[in-house]
Parts: structure tokens; sequence; C-alpha cells
């Protein structure tokens, strides 16, 4: 076998494995020399090797990482079988992921995804931070239509003539104003928005709406109830391939 391409510090955790050298395999690996022992074990198929340790490996990788680059950690634990955590990072990467103007993902600091990462997560990953950014903007869009919709006054609470205007007015100006100083005004569709799921969930939150001071009633509209209906709601990005690929791994059958 040829081995000139592969990483030399990475080779030798495993001839220390393969010759029963146990007793000098390291406890711990910094995240740039264990995210090159999974390419290998992944190019070599045999993950199997190194099961014994990749639970000190591993434990508690996302802090000691400190997530630079959260999809390479997606990757180890893809080729380590860890289920449990690969959910958990995806779905953080999810709500962390931003776009920039080409559709390229970018991580939470603003680099451009690095390989390795999982084949088909970063496309998987793309829809559903889509699809949940665009429920969340409809949330302050949907309310704005009411208003585009109809020439008569959304407030019924009126009893003073001009009142109903007023509070109309308060209404609609204090929700544009919080729309534009929140970046979501004027409104574009979703593929038009860079920001993480979490900063626009953010950006929602921080928009207050004003009614006519005696008008209760009208200002119970709440956009943080609507906001964390949609967070709860987020799809599972863990997809049936990559459920299969690490059930493999651990050496299960499904």
């Amino acid at each position: 076998m040829d081995f000139r391409e592969d990483d030399g510090e990475a080779l030798l955790v495993f001839f220390k494995i393969v010759h029963l050298k146990h007793r000098l395999v390291p406890e711990r690996l910094q995240f740039s020399l264990l995210l090159e022992v999974a390419k290998l074990c992944e190019k070599y198929l045999c993950v199997e090797l190194v099961q014994p340790w990749l639970k000190t490996w591993t434990d508690n990788l996302e802090l000691r990482s400190k997530y630079p680059l959260a999809e390479q950690i997606l990757y180890t634990h893809w080729v380590f079988g860890q289920e449990e955590e690969f959910e958990k990072v995806a779905r953080m990467i999810v709500t962390e992921v931003k776009t920039n103007e080409d559709g390229q993902l970018l991580n939470k600091y603003g680099w451009l995804w690095s390989e390795p990462f999982p084949p088909g997560v970063d496309e998987n990953i793309r829809r559903i931070r889509k699809e949940t950014v665009a429920k969340l903007l409809a949330i302050p869009s949907n309310m704005v239509a009411k208003y585009e919709r109809t020439n008569d006054n959304l407030c019924q609470l009126g009893d003073v003539s001009g009142e109903d205007n007023a509070c109309d007015a308060i209404s609609w100006g204090s929700l544009t104003r919080g729309m534009q100083l929140a970046g979501l005004w004027p409104i574009k569709p979703a593929e038009e928005v860079y920001l993480s799921v979490d900063e626009v969930a953010s950006a929602i939150e921080s928009i207050h709406i004003y009614y006519f001071h005696t008008h209760l009633t009208c200002g119970k509209i709440n956009f943080h109830e609507d906001v964390a209906r949609v967070m709860r709601r987020i799809e599972n990005p863990v997809m049936e391939a990559q459920k299969i690929h690490m059930a493999h791994q651990r050496g299960l059958e499904e």
C-alpha cells in the first residue's frame, strides 16, 4: 500500500495500534490530528481499529475544539458512527450557518465551509436553513400583508373619532421601522437573506410593535411565541443515508 499522501502523524497512531503498542497510543488527540485519523478510517475502511479509543478521543469534542469548523466535527462523528453526537452538531449547524450571495455555506465565524464533511450534508443543511428562514420571515411579513391588503382600519377599538387611524399608524410605523432596524426591510425572499437562522430569529424578536396607548387588546401580537414555535419545529437534518452509514461504522446491521 502507498501511504505517501497520508498524514504521517495519523499513520503513526494506526501503526501503534496494529503493532499492539497500545500504551503508546495517545489518550487525547488534538482535533487536527483526530480529523486526519478519521480521514484514514474512511479511506481504508478501518474504523474498528480505533473503536477502543473513540470515547476518550471525542469526549467533549465540541467544547474542546470550540467549533472552529463545525462541518469537520460533523465529519468525524459521521466516520466514527456517533449518531447522537452527529445529530447534536448537525442541529447546531442548521441554526448557525450563514450563506453568501453565491449560495455558499459559511460557518458562524463567516468562513467558507471547508472539506471534509459528510456527502450530501451541505445540500440538506442549506435546504433546511432556507425553509426555516422563510418561515421566520413570514412572521412579520404576514402582519405587513394584513395592512397592505385592505384600506380599512385593522384597529377595532377606536371609540373616539380618529383613534383607530392613530392606532393603525402607530402599529404600522413601529412594525416597518422595527423590521428596518432589524435588517429585514424591505422584505426579501429567504434566498436573499444571508443571516443565520439564529440571527433572523433574534432580529424578529427585537421588533416591538406599539399601539394606541389605551388599546390593550390591539397589542397582543407576540413574535416571541411565533419564533419559538418555528424553532421548535426545525427539521432533523440527519439523513437516512447518514444513519445507515453510521450504523455500519458501529458494526450494526440496519
